[in-house]
């Protein structure tokens, strides 16, 4: 099974192999360790540092280390170090200062080569040259009657606002279309009520779903997205909640028009209406 560990001691890990860290998320629980999940996390799933590191262990080694929570995307681990360490070692999956870690690793290759350590050393240079960015950042679906289609993994007011300001630089003159699902545990709580109301507003129209699980988060500190509309309106942005079914698909159908840029928000999947949409445009 592929695991991912983001980390800000990529090259102590490249150098040494893991170590057991204390941590928690979202729980007063601490945990003794190293956090592994099914799919790369970032910041705001708990995950810290600037690079991905990848690896396979067994599943069955790790399931009596999984950390279950009813609704989350994905699966987490806290495992043992020396038991990670037995299946590694890892390889960059993602960085965001891929220059200095591809001569770290090149030069760690070499360290092992100089050891003796051959297969370590060659699995280290075939992990690099696998190197890869992950999916659906700024993902491309398509374009259909002049319309384009594109989704993106932002769920934190900072993420959205960026990327739509990026589509916004790039197709200055096009309506904007932001649609977003919050679905994340600290997207669906209202401490980023007023961010992703000045996020959100970076686009010409704008479309929420209702929150995912939303009985997950106390009433008294969920998120309003019917609040957010309303806000948003009141800055003459059209902007509406629906549910990301074939209701969706008919409204966009029926309002876009050739040259709109569409930009579809979530961590998950979205009811896979990105491509649906640009069947039926």
């Amino acid at each position: 099974m592929k695991c991912y560990h983001r980390t800000k001691y990529a090259d102590a890990i490249l150098e040494e192999g893991f170590r057991d860290r204390e941590g928690n998320y979202m729980t007063s629980m601490i945990l003794e360790g190293v956090f592994l999940s099914d799919r790369p996390l970032d910041e705001n799933e708990g995950a810290f540092g600037p690079v991905v590191l990848e690896l396979d262990v067994p599943e069955s080694k790790l399931l009596s280390h999984e950390l279950i929570e009813d609704g989350k995307p994905y699966r987490e681990f806290c495992v043992p170090a020396k038991l990670v360490n037995q299946h590694g070692p890892p390889r960059i999956f993602e960085a965001s200062f891929q220059n200095r870690s591809r001569d770290f690793v090149l030069m760690m290759a070499q360290r092992w080569d100089a050891a003796g350590h051959q297969k370590k050393a060659e699995e280290m240079r075939d992990g690099f040259a696998s190197f890869k960015s992950v999916r659906r950042r700024l993902q491309f679906h398509g374009e259909a009657k002049g319309i384009k289609v594109f989704d993106d993994f932002a769920h934190h007011p900072t993420e959205i606002k960026t990327t739509l300001e990026g589509l916004r630089t790039r197709f200055p003159s096009q309506r904007l279309w932001a649609v977003f699902e919050p679905r994340t545990a600290t997207s669906k709580r209202k401490m980023f009520q007023s961010r992703f109301v000045e996020a959100l507003a970076v686009a010409d129209n704008v479309i929420l779903t209702p929150l995912y699980m939303p009985e997950k988060v106390p009433e008294e500190e969920r998120l309003s997205v019917e609040k957010i509309c309303e806000l948003l309106i009141n800055q003459n942005i059209p902007s509406r909640v629906l549910t990301a079914d074939e209701g969706m698909i008919s409204f966009l159908k029926e309002n876009l028009r050739a040259k709109d840029v569409v930009l579809f928000m979530s961590n998950g999947d979205f009811n896979q209406i990105p491509a649906k949409l640009i069947k039926h445009i």
